[in-house]
């Protein structure tokens, strides 16, 4: 019920009906990632590779899944391939907190059902270990809420651009220091 939701939600949306058509993808095969390197560490972009690379994250993980009709297999693919780049732009680490938290900005911004499970799973067996996560959830809860839809954003098109810029254009506060 999910996909075709969110699906919808694209196709609603100029710039979403554009990544529909195009098949933008964030993987080895159709972004150079060694020039993203070449980019400042404060640029979307060079952030995003160097977050990658410190975390030891593969950008080619998240393909499409099989079994799907090619439209919903395209929106899980983007995202989930944008996953480790909200991080960035979020500023929200990839600990346990941190996932939590980007679970609930995902939510917020989608829909997803399994996002929610996470953060209520995951408020239930590490809330007490780590008090700060309902504050984090509730933030990025509100800031998912807040910001422009993200799914529909083509970030291959915003490599070069500061992130604060990033986050001004999305309507986007800055929830943690990733340390990236």
């Amino acid at each position: 019920e999910t996909l075709p939701r969110v699906a919808a939600r694209l196709a609603a949306d100029p710039a979403g009906r554009e990544l529909l058509r195009a098949r933008a993808a964030i993987d080895s095969k159709h972004v150079d990632f060694a020039a993203l390197r070449a980019l400042p560490p404060t640029t979307l972009g060079g952030a995003y590779v160097r977050a990658l690379d410190s975390k030891g994250l593969d950008p080619d993980i998240f393909q499409r899944p099989p079994g799907l009709p090619e439209e919903f297999a395209y929106v899980a693919q983007r995202a989930r391939q944008t996953h480790d780049l909200l991080h960035v732009l979020t500023g929200l680490d990839t600990d346990i907190p941190g996932e939590i938290a980007l679970q609930a900005f995902t939510h917020a911004q989608l829909r997803q059902n399994f996002s929610k499970l996470i953060v209520r799973f995951g408020l239930a067996i590490f809330g007490l270990r780590y008090p700060h996560t309902w504050s984090m959830v509730r933030r990025a809860t509100k800031a998912g809420e807040d910001a422009k839809f993200l799914l529909a954003v083509r970030w291959e098109d915003w490599w070069s651009v500061p992130l604060t810029e990033v986050r001004a254009r999305v309507g986007l506060p800055l929830l943690g220091v990733c340390a990236a």
